[in-house]
């Protein structure tokens, strides 16, 4: 299996992805998957789904979710501010999904397909105009199929969206759930809770995830495995091994050599405000076995 490191860089756009695969993350924008071919497996809040081709799912801002490939399958992906569908977000505010799969009926998934640019421009980002042209369907379509409860709860933390800007912006090296705090002027314990109320994931946890992908994408620059490690911020070798493997299911050589090196990467710094690394899978070659 070979694997190439796309950095996601715009919160307004559309792409197509093949084989998505993508370990768990936490993202501050609204996010919609399309799966035109194939079988997508993700996996949002403990939840699995089974997305089969002309259906869709979302995941809310800080919603921990990840996707596997264990099928062939191809998807178009949608990341936008969810003020951009303002009655849907205000709807997600106060009511928790119970399902977030649809099967998108014949004439709003045609109609959605002429709205999305084709496969040939897979990065290009879309105006807001357009992008709500695409997002009212969808939106609709989510609410009438969709099972909700309603929730007394608050569910989008000004604090947590604070501390995922601090986590971002931090060196690896110094980052701990006691200096986001700090900066956030509130206690570690609070923080903590935070995070686990608002995501339904903890603190560590989250940022062990954000050090793999970002050591991947290292990695796929060409950067030396104990290099990459300590840069990502692991304080040894041994730890680095150790998470690399239970997150990834692979250790780091076995990674290097399933992928191919990304020249997109050469000039770019790891500076995203937002997501990790979004890995997709490739057609191996005829010769590999």
């Amino acid at each position: 299996m070979k694997y190439t490191v796309l950095l996601n860089a715009c919160y307004h756009r559309t792409r197509w992805i093949s084989d998505i695969v993508c370990p768990m993350h936490i993202q501050k924008t609204m996010e919609i998957i399309i799966v035109t071919d194939g079988l997508l497996k993700m996996n949002i809040k403990g939840r699995e789904y089974h997305i089969p081709a002309g259906s869709a799912v979302f995941a809310e801002p800080f919603d921990p979710h990840s996707f596997q490939s264990d099928q062939p399958n191809k998807c178009i992906v949608l990341e936008f501010s969810p003020d951009l569908h303002e009655i849907f977000w205000k709807w997600l505010e106060t009511h928790d999904a119970q399902d977030r799969m649809i099967s998108l009926p014949d004439k709003t998934y045609a109609y959605l397909l002429s709205l999305i640019p084709p496969e040939t421009q897979v990065y290009q980002g879309l105006d807001t105009s357009h992008l709500q042209a695409i997002l009212m369907p969808l939106c609709h379509a989510f609410l009438q199929g969709c099972s909700f409860e309603e929730t007394p709860r608050k569910k989008h933390s000004d604090l947590l969206l604070q501390a995922l800007d601090i986590i971002t912006k931090t060196p690896p090296e110094t980052l701990s759930l006691k200096t986001v705090a700090k900066q956030l002027g509130i206690r570690p314990d609070s923080l903590s809770r935070i995070f686990v109320e608002q995501s339904d994931v903890t603190f560590h946890s989250y940022v062990q995830n954000l050090r793999i992908c970002s050591a991947c994408a290292l990695l796929c620059q060409g950067v030396p495995i104990t290099e990459a490690a300590y840069q990502a911020g692991f304080g040894s070798i041994c730890s680095f091994n150790r998470v690399f493997k239970q997150i990834m299911d692979c250790t780091p050589r076995e990674f290097i050599r399933q992928n191919d090196r990304d020249e997109r990467f050469s000039d770019r710094e790891l500076t995203e405000p937002c997501v990790n690394y979004i890995y997709v899978r490739k057609e191996p070659q005829n010769d590999e076995t």
